[in-house]
């Protein structure tokens, strides 16, 4: 990849995001600029001097560091050494399009301490998503342009959120931050070796830290959430069975009620009706030749 000494124009497409890697040579250089859609410049490696017109002085902004520009905001960035940056545009109809969207990407430009800096599992995070999009933008395969945006508003939910996450940036600190994803994402596709990644740690400095924070192994913490809010599902009674463990990250329904009654001692069925009375009948469950288990 080569470096550039001045930076590039960008054409938004119809669909209002577009997403550019640049390597900025030691010598690169950037005048006063202002564009009519918004910008998250993320520096992945190197520091750059930023000067914003809504402050008062130039900001040095380094690795693993964001920095959010509202449209019309007049910005320039110098460097004093190799970098290399991906910036975020969205268009201001992609923002007027959902009012939520607007606000998420509003609370990036208010109200914060630049640059934001995520910890260390977040900022991961943010370059797997951004390295989607780009990937996404090349393919071009049917229905990119939705997957990009889906990304998108994944990435300011995240960074929206972030005040919520454990501070710190130690060993056991990644490892809490892991936990609190966990907590709150367990229906994603979890394995010990994409949370031993996220925290920055092997797998096996990993299992002995999580083990002391938590008293439990990863799996059997993952399970215990999982089935904790498939639980909270059925109480409300507003899920059938094969519905609640879906929703938990628990696909296969099979395995979900062996995992359920290994740790209630009941199956989900017998559960409901020994906790509030309802029958999995009035809680809209499938007909078991639909779901293909057997009480």
């Amino acid at each position: 990849m080569n470096a550039v000494q001045t930076p590039v124009s960008l054409r938004l497409p119809d669909y209002g995001i577009w997403v550019a890697e640049s390597v900025h040579g030691p010598t690169f250089r950037m005048g006063p600029e202002r564009h009519d859609f918004h910008q998250l410049y993320i520096v992945q490696r190197g520091e750059v001097l930023l000067r914003d017109e809504r402050l008062s002085s130039p900001v040095s902004v380094g690795a693993g560091s964001l920095w959010a520009i509202p449209r019309g905001i007049a910005h320039q960035m110098e460097d004093s050494s190799e970098s290399i940056l991906l910036l975020a545009c969205l268009s201001e109809s992609l923002l007027a399009q959902s009012p939520p969207r607007a606000s998420l990407w509003q609370s990036l430009c208010t109200g914060r301490r630049y640059p934001i800096r995520p910890d260390s599992v977040l900022f991961s995070q943010i370059l797997a998503t951004m390295n989607q999009i780009l990937a996404e933008q090349w393919q071009e395969q049917p229905g990119h342009a939705v997957l990009v945006g889906a990304e998108m508003d994944r990435l300011l939910v995240r960074l929206a959120r972030m005040h919520d996450m454990p501070v710190g940036n130690s060993a056991e600190d990644r490892v809490a931050r892991v936990i609190a994803l966990v907590d709150t994402q367990f229906y994603e596709a979890w394995d010990i070796d994409r949370a031993a990644t996220l925290a920055h740690l092997s797998r096996r400095r990993f299992t002995t830290l999580f083990r002391e924070s938590t008293g439990k192994t990863f799996n059997d913490y993952l399970t215990r959430v999982r089935l904790g809010h498939a639980k909270a599902l059925l109480r409300g009674g507003q899920h059938s069975i094969p519905g609640a463990a879906f929703a938990s990250g628990l696909a296969d329904v099979s395995h979900f009620y062996r995992l359920f009654k290994r740790e209630n001692g009941c199956t989900p069925g017998h559960w409901i009706q020994q906790n509030d009375g309802k029958t999995p009948s009035k809680l809209g469950e499938l007909p078991n030749r639909d779901r293909g288990v057997i009480e």
